[in-house]
């Protein structure tokens, strides 16, 4: 489940103006936690107004069970090298206590362009990280981090 959200029109590259992107939302395997994630990429142009930007904004919200509140847990914003980001929902561990999310981060309209892909676990701060579970979501390239989110 991804949050990519462009400024652009895919068949012509084209600026069309802003989206938004969201995913579902995927409980963990017992039911105890829920996350989605979700993106904005604004459309705006240089201050001279000859080049066309885009620039994302990406969230990653978490809950514990079904009527609890949603809080933001993570935020990807731009920055002067990398305008675009992104969440993916990768899965909740077969025990339903921890996420892994990768986190795409891009610039738009470069000719050198620029992936990085890096896997973040979070935990609730209830439950202790270690050596193995972070082995455990490695997933292909990428690094992975561990953080902790309170739901």
């Amino acid at each position: 489940m991804s949050t990519y959200a462009t400024c652009y029109e895919e068949s012509t590259g084209r600026l069309a103006g802003s989206h938004k992107a969201r995913t579902a939302v995927l409980v963990s395997p017992e039911g105890k936690f829920r996350a989605y994630a979700e993106s904005e990429a604004a459309a705006s142009t240089t201050n001279d107004g000859t080049v066309p930007e885009c620039q994302n904004i990406s969230k990653l919200y978490v809950a514990g069970a079904a009527g609890q509140e949603f809080h933001m847990v993570l935020e990807l914003k731009p920055d002067s090298e990398t305008f675009g980001n992104s969440f993916d929902l990768i899965d909740w561990s077969s025990q339903g206590h921890r996420l892994l999310v990768a986190q795409g981060i891009w610039q738009w309209g470069s000719e050198l362009v620029r992936w990085w892909r890096e896997f973040t676990m979070l935990t609730p701060r209830r439950y202790p990280t270690t050596a193995l579970s972070k082995t455990h979501f490695r997933a292909g390239s990428g690094r992975v981090v561990l953080a902790y989110f309170t739901p």
